[in-house]
């Protein structure tokens, strides 16, 4: 992912001494910060996922005779 938005920074933007800038600093920074959150949560990929698996609506569910909603299973299973 990081790799794709230095591309597009380079690439699609042009070949400006802003964007190769901004590109660098991406690269270097957003590198560090990344292999940072991973030292300090090796499972946070997964919770990406689960988070992602998540409808961006729930319709209420008031009815006393309602069927209950789907409940995902949890990360560490």
């Amino acid at each position: 992912m990081n790799g794709t938005l230095i591309a597009a920074l380079i690439f699609g933007v042009g070949f400006h001494w802003a964007s190769l800038g901004m590109a660098v600093l991406l690269a270097t920074v957003g590198h560090w910060g990344l292999a940072r959150a991973a030292r300090h949560d090796p499972q946070l990929s997964r919770i990406y996922v689960r988070h992602v698996r998540y409808q961006e609506h729930y319709l209420a569910r008031a009815a006393a005779a309602a069927p209950p909603g789907y409940v995902f299973p949890s990360v560490a299973d």
